[in-house]
């Protein structure tokens, strides 16, 4: 029993991670929970609230993401402006001092508090919120921080590969057919980061739950369709977007193309990274580009 004893302390000290639980990280939705398996990979266990291909805006949390909150070490959302369900479970439950909010100096912190919340589809600023993910998984008892450090290195390099290629992709194209009308407001981060000018938007929304868009407004975007040289119109994927339909009738444009910026795809295809999700998204416009031309 002596020896048994020696054995365990020895373990104990020699291994204390051994010991130590693994910590909980619930994620608000899919690509903050991409970002942390890309940094902590088993170290931790990973919740997500919305799971794949789920609208944020209409993401309804259950008992189930009442529990996945209740029980985790550390709470990862982008901002309470874009996640309002979110932090009110985190409010009525008194967890402020569990979770991140990733987005807050893009989002809630800038004045006046409108446009598109969709900061992860810029990697510039990607990068400043997987530095401050790091930050914080760095905190939890478990988590080996020498890999997370290397990990962390390495999906830094990913990100920044992934921004030159985009960059450079979309040179290819010319400036002046980089012009695209799009159903609703979630696109501006990533047409700002890449050469891309949004002339118009369907929807006066960073969500789809707007209203159909008025007659006048329509006509409008007829007007600018012609005016400004607009190329392409972008829907989300998955969605009902008649007025998108229509405007490329009257203008004789190709049929709106579909694209998935809100969330990631199921676990083992193309879109179900955020990398695979970005590079998914420049294909798919760069491809119409061509077909186009």
């Amino acid at each position: 029993m002596r020896h048994l004893r020696k054995l365990c302390l020895w373990l104990f000290f020699a291994c204390p991670q051994a010991w130590t639980a693994q910590p909980t990280v619930t994620c608000s939705f899919t690509i903050p929970a991409d970002w942390v398996q890309n940094l902590c990979g088993q170290d931790v266990k990973i919740q997500t609230l919305a799971g794949p291909n789920t609208d944020l805006h209409e993401f309804q949390p259950g008992p189930a993401a009442a529990r996945a909150v209740l029980s985790a070490d550390l709470i990862v959302g982008i901002d309470p402006l874009l996640e309002p369900w979110l932090n009110e479970l985190v409010i009525s439950n008194h967890l402020s001092d569990k979770v991140i909010w990733l987005g807050k100096l893009w989002i809630s912190d800038k004045s006046p508090q409108k446009g598109d919340p969709h900061i992860w589809t810029d990697p510039k600023i990607v990068q400043i919120l997987v530095e401050k993910l790091a930050d914080a998984c760095a905190q939890l008892n478990g988590v080996d921080r020498t890999n997370l450090a290397t990990q962390k290195d390495a999906y830094l390099k990913s990100i920044q590969k992934l921004d030159q290629t985009l960059s450079a992709d979309f040179l290819k194209i010319p400036a002046e057919q980089r012009v695209v009308i799009t159903h609703h407001n979630n696109f501006s981060r990533f047409a700002e980061r890449y050469g891309i000018k949004v002339a118009g938007v369907i929807l006066d929304s960073s969500s789809t739950e707007a209203a159909d868009p008025s007659a006048k407004h329509l006509a409008r975007l007829i007007q600018q369709v012609h005016t400004e040289h607009v190329s392409l119109i972008i829907c989300d994927r998955g969605e009902r977007a008649p007025a998108a339909q229509l405007l490329a009738r009257e203008t004789g444009l190709p049929p709106p193309i579909a694209i998935n910026l809100d969330s990631l795809d199921k676990l083992g295809t193309r879109g179900g990274t955020w990398l695979g999700m970005m590079n998914e998204v420049a294909a798919a416009l760069i491809h119409q580009w061509k077909e186009v031309k």
